[in-house]
């Protein structure tokens, strides 16, 4: 079976909706292993409204995003050209 379909639409979900599938089918998985310590109470498959707002942040502040490990001396040029070399290497290997 290609996955490939099934991911494309898992991905057009909304957050709650991928984070519910993912409940469900890890529960799945733990009933089709043998797993014997599952909760099947229904609040195991909510997902907790904590847990979606902690899922991302919001950037208030385009600092907040300053990256302090290039060194200084180095263009933006340099970071993609870099980028770039570390796609090919992982992609040859």
């Amino acid at each position: 079976m290609n996955l490939q379909p099934l991911i494309t639409t898992v991905q057009q979900l909304p957050l709650t909706e991928q984070l519910e599938l993912i409940g469900k089918v890890s529960q799945m998985l733990q009933i089709r292993y043998g797993k014997t310590n599952i909760r099947q109470d229904s609040s195991h498959t909510e997902i907790p409204d904590e847990f979606i707002k902690n899922a991302y942040s919001v950037v208030n502040d385009i600092r907040e995003l300053k990256a302090d490990f290039w060194p200084e001396d180095e263009s933006a040029d340099d970071i993609i050209d870099f980028i770039y070399e570390q796609r090919k290497k992982d992609r040859l290997q």
